[in-house]
């Protein structure tokens, strides 16, 4: 499956639910985040900035480092 390159960023309590689900569906982050968008458990909340190119995650971190960056929404929270 080929995704595009997108920057998620997770607050940490957030992040350790995902990480948690991933363990139990014995998955990878990067897996069990993009199930959760494709069961529509999981969406985008904003895109700052039109993306080029989900292969790379950067979890967990405040601000990424780029300037396209997109914020996971919490309507799943009480699925995970």
């Amino acid at each position: 499956m080929r995704m595009n390159r997108t920057t998620i960023c997770l607050d940490e309590p957030i992040l350790a639910r995902v990480r948690a689900r991933a363990q139990r569906m014995q998955k990878t982050l990067k897996e069990a985040i993009a199930e959760l968008l494709l069961l529509g458990l999981a969406k985008v909340e904003k895109i700052e900035k039109e993306v080029p190119s989900l292969s790379l995650l950067k979890l967990g971190k405040e601000r990424a480092d780029i300037s396209s960056r997109t914020r996971l929404y919490e309507s799943w929270e009480e699925k995970v």
